[in-house]
């Protein structure tokens, strides 16, 4: 939303742009399109890197526990994997 809004603000300021586009609507649906695209790229990348840190976790809890060592820390996120 944020982008699209900057997207009018920089098709309003520059002249040369200003001039030749007739409707607002196919610029700004781009604009929309792209940074909707580009912000999901990033949400999923964040999701798969949380992922996988917290199997990295469970599997250092497990081989912990098989080897009875204590060998992993104590984190704040122990009580889920009890």
């Amino acid at each position: 939303m944020i982008s699209t809004y900057a997207g009018y603000l920089i098709i309003q300021g520059t002249a040369s742009i200003k001039s030749e586009v007739i409707s607002y609507v196919l610029p700004l649906s781009v604009f929309g399109y792209v940074s909707y695209q580009t912000g999901s790229f990033f949400m999923s990348i964040y999701g798969i890197a949380t992922d996988t840190i917290l199997y990295c976790i469970a599997v250092d809890k497990i081989i912990s526990k098989e080897q009875n060592s204590r060998v992993s820390r104590d984190l704040p996120v122990e009580g889920y994997f009890e």
